[in-house]
C-alpha cells in the first residue's frame, strides 16, 4: 500500500507544476528527499512523470521510478486546491526551500517548513 502525495515545483514565484507520487509520501522520506534535489532536476522528473501517470517513487541521488501509464496523465498546477486522494502535498519552492501539508489534518491548508519529531 502506498502513501500517496502530490509533488510540485514552483517554476516562477506563484506558478507551479506538479504530479502524483504513489509510494513513500511520508514527510520523513519526502521532505529530506526534496531538500536534496535541486529545482531544475525535480522539474525535469515532473515533466517526464506527469504525462505518464506520475511517480511510482522518487529518491534523492537514487533512481526515480515512473508509473509509466500514459492513459492516466497527471499534470497538477495548483497546490492549494482541496485534495481528495493524496495524504500529503509538497512544494519545492522557487528559493529552494520545501514546504508541505497533510491533506487529512485538522488544518489541511497549514503549510509546514520542517519535520515534526513524531513523523
Amino acid at each position: 500500500m502506498g502513501t500517496r502525495s502530490n509533488v510540485y515545483v514552483e517554476t516562477e514565484p506563484g506558478e507551479y507544476l506538479g504530479t502524483y507520487c504513489h509510494y513513500d509520501g511520508y514527510p520523513s522520506h519526502m521532505f529530506p528527499t526534496l531538500q536534496a534535489i535541486d529545482n531544475d532536476t525535480l522539474l525535469s522528473h515532473i515533466l517526464i512523470a506527469a504525462p505518464n501517470g506520475g511517480f511510482r517513487g522518487i529518491q534523492a541521488g537514487g533512481p526515480t521510478e515512473y508509473l509509466d501509464d500514459p492513459s492516466y496523465p497527471c499534470v497538477l498546477d495548483n497546490p492549494s486546491q482541496e485534495d481528495f486522494g493524496p495524504d500529503f502535498v509538497y512544494i519545492k519552492c522557487h528559493d529552494g526551500s520545501v514546504k508541505w501539508r497533510g491533506t487529512y489534518d485538522d488544518e489541511p491548508f497549514a503549510w509546514r517548513t520542517e519535520l515534526a519529531e513524531n513523523l
